[in-house]
């Protein structure tokens, strides 16, 4: 009986190849979806919270509570950089609103206390469309970057 010829693997790593070379078993790659990248909408999340946080306790430090405008500037700013992180615009939402509430609760009131006056509707706009600037602006790079077929 004579023994079988047992094909070497292939250089790739790929099992299944045939006498001829050919693959039998191997998957073709799923094609990426446009603009795919980023981090998910959690992790997005979780990241911007952490950065929230930390920025928030500069901010404390600082003792930049007097000025709410420079307040205001440097957290539409930490937002629209955590926006950069998520994979779709619509994950920036959520992102903004942890933003506003750590302005809400920590640098204009104290001790986490949430409140709501007539000013609070143009900083929640303002925080939460720096988010989804900064998403927009990561989604349109993602899709000039990505390779053309």
């Amino acid at each position: 009986m004579a023994s079988e010829r047992v094909p070497p693997p292939a250089r790739d790593g790929r099992v299944g190849l045939s006498g001829d070379g050919s693959t039998t078993g191997a998957r073709p790659r799923r094609p990426r979806r446009p603009g795919s990248g980023g981090l998910p909408a959690p992790l997005a999340f979780c990241a911007a919270y952490g950065l929230a946080v930390a920025v928030s306790l500069a901010l404390g430090a600082a003792g930049a509570r007097h000025d709410t405008d420079a307040d205001l500037l440097v957290l539409t700013l930490a937002a629209a950089v955590s926006g950069l992180f998520a994979r779709r615009p619509a994950g920036a939402l959520p992102i903004g609103l942890v933003y506003w509430a750590f302005f809400d609760g920590f640098l204009l009131h104290s001790d986490g206390n949430l409140g709501w006056d007539g000013s609070e509707p143009h900083r929640l706009f303002v925080l939460t469309g720096a988010a989804i600037a900064g998403a927009l602006a990561a989604f349109a790079v993602r899709l000039i970057r990505q390779p053309r077929r």
